[in-house]
């Protein structure tokens, strides 16, 4: 039987989310090829949530702009040539949040080569180039086809274009903007290409997207309604969540089996989870609140950004950010993705520090005047107790920690923690 102990502290930390039961519940993830969240904040490579077909970025360096990415001029996408990732057949549907910067021509949003999907002049079109070609009124021939509504220029609007191989159906904001009944025909090769449309002349997209999806099935209206406006967080476990983790046993490196520790090891993290479940291990976040229009309470991970947003809290005369950090679990960068996105209750993620690295609890060898490190390998795992939602704004779990690199065994501790969320925003670095 393990117990529970509540703890008071000024900085709290941690997190996290219930993978099966949102997954379930929300049904998002069903059939997902790839996801480019087009997130990161620096490099070259956009990651797939998925992790199976990274992209590489040609044209310089990617202007990353939390979220997105920003593509300015010609010869700006990321790609990847079609070894390894799998075709498309009559059933698709494909999806991201754009903010077009240019008022006409064609621009490129995401190409796989025998299908597209491009803003031209304001519209939302899909592009068929299979083989036969399939025009809109169903014989053969050029395959574009495009939606009624128009995107307004310089805003951010989450456009989606599905098929079920007899219809296409364009979707703006959430809502469906038009169902047209034709046959779309995807060739068997398939190059991913996010920013341009590479088919006789090339056309680079001029502004800002982020949040690629494609799906090997026709997503329902109300499922493209998710991937625009997320459930209600109350109804999720979406948001910024604070734990305390008592870790109180150990694991005997001889003979594999757990015994009480000689004193409890008290831990803290912070994680942030989005409504779909994709879910960060963070160093440290600032609450504050988005300027312009209605402000809403956002989470900035990186200290360069708190300038930019208003604060939250009043200290004196002033309104200041509520800063969150933990000193038990340093990380190489301010966040670390959880691997997957909660196929079940329990979820884990892995940590190196190298030897020399500032942020390394154990740069000694033996002691701590000696100047030779160790680089160590951390992975925490957090196994949730129930499968319900939270309904107090708490959640109880089974954590364990392994370290290795550091002894030539191994090292285990677990124990139990309670998470408390702190904000349900979902907004992070906005």
């Amino acid at each position: 039987m393990r117990t529970f102990r509540r703890f008071v502290s000024r900085v709290v930390v941690f997190f996290v989310s219930s993978a099966a039961s949102l997954c379930a519940q929300l049904d998002i993830r069903d059939g997902l090829v790839f996801q480019y969240a087009l997130d990161e904040t620096e490099g070259t490579t956009a990651n797939d949530a998925i992790g199976s077909y990274p992209l590489r970025y040609w044209g310089g360096t990617p202007q990353w702009q939390q979220p997105g990415v920003f593509f300015h001029a010609a010869n700006q996408h990321f790609f990847k040539f079609s070894d390894g990732v799998p075709s498309l057949r009559e059933t698709f549907t494909m999806s991201a949040w754009v903010r077009s910067d240019n008022t006409t021509g064609w621009r490129g949003v995401l190409d796989m080569y025998s299908v597209a999907m491009l803003v031209i002049d304001g519209k939302l079109v899909l592009e068929n180039r299979g083989d036969p070609f399939f025009n809109e009124a169903g014989s053969t021939g050029f395959g574009n086809t495009d939606s009624t509504g128009t995107l307004e220029w310089g805003t951010w609007h989450h456009v989606a274009i599905s098929n079920n191989g007899s219809r296409t159906r364009f979707f703006i904001d959430g809502e469906m903007d038009r169902e047209v009944v034709h046959q779309v025909i995807p060739n068997q090769t398939v190059d991913i290409q996010v920013g341009r449309r590479d088919v006789g002349a090339i056309d680079y997209f001029h502004g800002a997207i982020r949040d690629v999806r494609v799906y090997n099935r026709e997503l329902t209206p109300s499922e493209v309604g998710i991937l625009h406006e997320p459930p209600n967080p109350d109804e999720t476990m979406a948001g910024l969540w604070v734990g305390e983790m008592e870790l109180n046993e150990v694991k005997n490196v001889t003979t594999g089996e757990w015994g009480e520790a000689g004193s409890p090891f008290y831990s803290k993290a912070i994680v942030y989870s989005d409504a779909v479940e994709n879910m960060l291990l963070l160093q440290e976040a600032t609450l504050m609140r988005t300027r312009g229009g209605e402000p809403r309470e956002a989470i900035i991970t990186q200290a360069n950004l708190v300038a930019n947003y208003d604060g939250i809290v009043p200290r004196g005369d002033k309104l200041v950010g509520m800063r969150i950090s933990s000193a038990t679990f340093p990380l190489p960068s301010d966040k670390v993705a959880f691997a997957g996105t909660g196929s079940g209750d329990e979820i884990a993620v892995s940590v190196t520090l190298p030897a020399a690295h500032p942020k390394n609890p154990f740069r000694h060898k033996y002691h701590p005047d000696l100047g030779i490190g160790r680089e160590i390998t951390r992975t925490l795992t957090i196994d949730w107790e129930d499968e319900d939602l939270p309904t107090d704004g708490q959640r109880r779990a089974v954590v364990s920690e392994r370290i290795t690199g550091l002894h030539k065994d191994t090292l285990e501790v677990r124990g139990t923690a309670v998470f408390a969320r702190v904000s349900t925003s979902q907004l992070l670095n906005p």
